[in-house]
């Protein structure tokens, strides 16, 4: 009996370096794909510390150098997890104010979607897209197939593009609004599309529209292009200073440094601050989800409706929002993130890497 113990004292140790180790890196100033696959899973590390903590004061009774050091580390790291994943929670502050107009002339709906490109259950985002019928729709991942079965939707709308590729990466683009300018670019690879649309609401108000869905990290892929693409954004947002929306699958987490970043340059803001995680990834794995679709937006805007739909085959959920503009509305919301010590220096960085 006692050399179990031993073993599963040993094995806590090892666990918790190892936790330890996860959480540090992605502190790190890297693009490595085996560094930033560590930025997603904050929530799932968070309660793994705080089971291993558990197990530290019931396995490891007493204050020992070496477990007084293990235990310390542990505590930092659990903290850490905390104070990110925090802010998307109803404990803090919201960023973006709740609107209450009631002008729908002034307010545009917006429905994101990735279908996952081998799915075959067209009907379940059919049916959601007739229910929510949003102003704005942008589904990601789409091939000929899904271009196909989408086709009596795209048809309904005033203005689509419709790039359908069978590398993951196809795009369909819908707006009903009136669209001054909408451009199909290719920011960073020309396998990689993405949207931008100058808008107008009812009420005469434009705003720009962009769509994005760059390549994530994986085994062999860094972040470079991904991290290019965002910058791009963020930039053109910043130079142009007026009322925008981002929006899609962006293979980034809400609390990584990359998207940070990119909402201090951009100066966005995240209307799932203050309200809730919105983990819209992995749809088939509730135990190993976060927030991987994302809408940002400018101050301009207040926020009428957030919200994750229902499963649709995918392994994403789609994301649908309401945003408002009206006069005044930015003294509503809470201060935009500000660039600030070595940012300038990294966005340029990340525009100049391709």
């Amino acid at each position: 009996m006692n050399g179990i113990i031993l073993w599963c004292r040993r094995l806590l140790v090892l666990l918790a370096m190892l936790l330890v180790l996860v959480s540090i890196l992605p502190l790190v100033q890297s693009n490595e794909w085996w560094i930033r696959v560590w930025d997603y899973p904050r929530p799932q590390l968070l309660v793994a510390c705080v089971i291993t903590l558990a197990l530290h004061f019931w396995l490891l009774p007493g204050i020992r150098h070496w477990s007084f050091i293990i235990l310390i580390a542990l505590l930092t790291a659990t903290a850490f997890h905390a104070w990110r994943i925090m802010v998307y929670t109803p404990v803090w502050p919201t960023e973006m104010a709740s609107a209450d107009t009631t002008d729908s002339d002034s307010c545009a709906t917006v429905m994101i979607a990735n279908v996952l490109m081998e799915n075959r259950e067209s009907q379940d985002l059919l049916t959601l897209i007739s229910e929510k019928d949003p102003d704005i729709l942008f589904i990601v991942e789409n091939d000929s197939w899904w271009s196909r079965e989408l086709h009596p939707v795209t048809s309904s709308y005033q203005y689509s593009i419709d790039q359908p590729q069978d590398d993951t990466y196809g795009l369909l683009f819908m707006t009903r609004l009136v669209a001054e300018d909408v451009q199909l670019r290719q920011l960073t690879d020309p396998s990689i599309p993405s949207v931008r649309a100058s808008l107008e609401l009812a009420s005469g108000q434009g705003f720009n529209f962009f769509g994005l869905h760059p390549k994530p990290p994986r085994f062999g892929q860094d972040t470079t292009l991904r991290d290019h693409e965002l910058m791009v954004v963020a930039d053109e947002v910043r130079s142009e200073d007026g009322p925008s929306i981002v929006g899609g699958d962006l293979n980034d987490v809400a609390w990584s440094h990359t998207t940070r970043l990119f909402k201090r340059v951009s100066r966005m803001l995240d209307p799932r601050q203050g309200r809730g995680l919105f983990p819209s990834y992995n749809a088939k794995h509730s135990w190993m989800r976060w927030p991987l679709d994302h809408l940002f937006a400018t101050d301009d805007f207040e926020i009428s409706q957030l919200s994750l739909l229902r499963y649709i085959g995918s392994d994403h959920f789609p994301v649908f929002a309401e945003f408002c503009i009206r006069d005044g509305v930015a003294n509503n919301n809470r201060s935009q993130d500000q660039m600030r010590g070595d940012d300038r220096e990294e966005m340029h960085k990340a525009l100049e890497s391709k």
